[in-house]
């Protein structure tokens, strides 16, 4: 590589790090604020578990996904579900809807 590639090539590092340095301003502050909106909503859940049969809470989740209001991922976060609970309370909606 001679000395004209080099420079270019530290060139587009310096604006790639710039780049960067941009975006992660921008998402930062929508980060944070999605966690504290998302910790609220697993307080609430949490409240709403206590007094809820396993049914209505099912209910609740599939609603959610029916709507497409949150993601497969959010909705396991926000109910505290790993992979095996959220299969389960899925199979369990879909042996429901058959019935």
């Amino acid at each position: 590589m001679n000395v004209d590639d080099m420079e270019r090539l530290e060139a587009e590092i310096l604006r790639m790090i710039t780049k960067v340095h941009r975006v992660t301003a921008l998402i930062d502050p929508l980060q944070g604020e999605l966690m504290m909106h998302r910790a609220k909503l697993r307080n609430l859940l949490h409240a709403y578990k206590a007094e809820r049969t396993e049914a209505e809470i099912d209910d609740l989740i599939f609603a959610i996904i029916r709507d497409n209001a949150l993601s497969f991922e959010e909705i396991q976060i926000v109910f505290d579900l790993n992979d095996t609970l959220f299969a389960e309370a899925i199979k369990r909606m879909q042996e429901r809807d058959r019935v």
